[in-house]
């Protein structure tokens, strides 16, 4: 990493993530499956005595062999946490030092709710509704909505035929301490299907809880605070628009959240059924048609049982009140994904990316390099993609701002953060990076992570880019607009 002389000496944030997963674009917008939402939906939808059996033998599991503590690290933490100072609530006749699924269900009745912010600003519109979903004991219902039903009854579903349409009402709780505040939420699904290695492009979803400003401030870099630059006055967008160049904010990102995640679920679930017993009737006979899931390990094959990285993902968020983002790392790290969504990656259709909450860019001197080179790489035909882990389990392990160029099949990362600090530039070649897999000899290695990067700038080194699952013969370079006294701030 770099040296830095005094003046430079401050860590940069960087990038916040809030959730990561994996992103599908269709019709311009970006569709973000976080995989800690998918493990709460699976958990909602087991029979309760099916979970109280499974959770019961996991914990005993977990004491008893440490391979299985090395595997639920989530359930290890709260094992330990619980028998060294047990809970504190103030309702009584509970056993607050109980490690079983009832005292789980104890930590999700007092889990608080908040609404998600992103920065210092909350992302819920002004008479929309956006919380981090709170559960009862029961978590959450999804029913499909009948048309033939009288108004109001909330207890069924619907379903439209032929279009691949249906509406699902789930019920999550409110936020608050009242105990039974519950509330529905229709989900709308419009062709959630994936064949071959394709999403349907008429795939939608929309759920009453909306993340407003996740759908547009997510894929913002550039405030209305940020100045121009190259000596011109006014804003950094204002400059960028009149010269038709992106700004940033044309990238739409749906979050599929909770609600939008126990419907996919709940499709899914039926689709498994006999033809003759389902609920939801435009389901497909086909059975080379699936329904989409990202995440297929939270579904065992045995009905009667359930994914234990489901229970642990749900300990996690509830027992140690972890932030989702977290708990979506450490699952795609347990190789959560299932075998739809690993297709769609390697052809292209999906990649693993990043929601972000803050940029933390804490320099005015990071600032301007960060924008002198986003504009340098989008007036030369790059779009600006989103954000995506690299080094990925490194000690330089950070989220990059990913810009793509499909012509050049070049990739570039602007890296900053509390180990870079002043940006980097990485490139990443995925057509070298397909040479370099067929030659018999390994000519390029890894990057060396015991040196510093800047001794290593400009050197070729082979990676699998963790985006998109592809090789690539990488590079690492100074920013590509330097300013002489800028160039100062860095050395070896």
């Amino acid at each position: 990493m770099p040296e830095l002389i005094d003046e430079y000496d401050v860590a940069e944030q960087g990038i916040s993530p809030l959730f990561r997963g994996y992103v599908v674009r269709l019709r311009g917008k970006n569709f973000v499956f976080p995989p800690s939402y998918f493990a709460e939906a699976a958990f909602s939808l087991t029979p309760r005595g099916i979970k109280r059996r499974e959770f019961n033998q996991l914990v005993e599991d977990v004491k008893g062999y440490s391979w299985m503590a090395e595997r639920l690290p989530f359930t290890a933490r709260w094992i330990e946490k619980i028998s060294a100072h047990p809970r504190q609530y103030t309702r009584t006749g509970d056993d607050f030092s109980r490690v079983d699924y009832e005292g789980l269900e104890l930590d999700m009745l007092h889990f608080k709710s908040r609404k998600i912010v992103a920065g210092l600003e909350e992302v819920v519109g002004e008479g929309q509704r956006s919380y981090e979903p709170l559960y009862s004991m029961n978590l959450s219902r999804a029913k499909p909505l009948r048309p033939e039903k009288k108004a109001g009854d909330t207890n069924i579903f619907a379903s439209f035929s032929p279009n691949g349409r249906a509406v699902f009402r789930v019920k999550s709780k409110e936020p608050g301490d009242l105990r039974n505040a519950m509330g529905y939420w229709d989900v709308e699904v419009s062709n959630p299907f994936a064949f071959g290695n394709n999403v349907d492009s008429d795939f939608d979803i929309d759920s009453g809880v909306q993340f407003s400003r996740h759908n547009t401030a997510s894929g913002w870099l550039w405030s209305n605070l940020d100045v121009a630059i190259n000596g011109e006055k006014g804003r950094f967008i204002d400059q960028l628009r009149s010269r038709g160049l992106q700004t940033s904010r044309e990238r739409e990102i749906v979050i599929v959240d909770y609600h939008m995640t126990v419907a996919l679920t709940k499709l899914h679930q039926e689709i498994k059924r006999k033809e003759g017993n389902r609920e939801i009737e435009f389901l497909p006979g086909d059975v080379n048609l699936e329904t989409i899931m990202p995440y297929g390990l939270f579904f065992p094959n045995d009905p009667s049982g359930v994914s234990l990285e489901g229970l642990d993902a749900i300990v996690g968020r509830y027992g140690l009140g972890l932030d989702y983002e977290e708990i979506d790392n450490s699952l795609l790290d347990r190789c959560v994904v299932s075998e739809q969504f690993k297709g769609l990656q390697r052809n292209g259709n999906a990649s693993l990316e990043v929601v972000k909450t803050t940029r933390g860019m804490n320099l005015v001197a990071t600032r301007e390099i960060l924008k002198r080179n986003y504009y340098d790489l989008v007036r030369r035909g790059y779009e600006f993609t989103g954000f995506a882990t690299t080094f990925k389990n490194t000690p330089y392990e950070t989220i990059g701002i990913v810009f793509t160029n499909k012509a050049k099949a070049v990739d570039v990362y602007l890296l900053y953060d509390d180990k870079i600090k002043l940006p980097l530039i990485l490139e990443k070649d995925f057509l070298a990076g397909q040479r370099e897999a067929l030659r018999e000899s390994e000519l390029l290695r890894p990057l060396d992570y015991d040196k510093l990067f800047l001794a290593q700038l400009e050197q070729r080194f082979t990676e699998t880019d963790y985006r998109t699952g592809k090789n690539s013969v990488s590079k690492l370079k100074l920013p590509y607009s330097l300013a002489a006294e800028e160039r100062s701030g860095y050395r070896v």
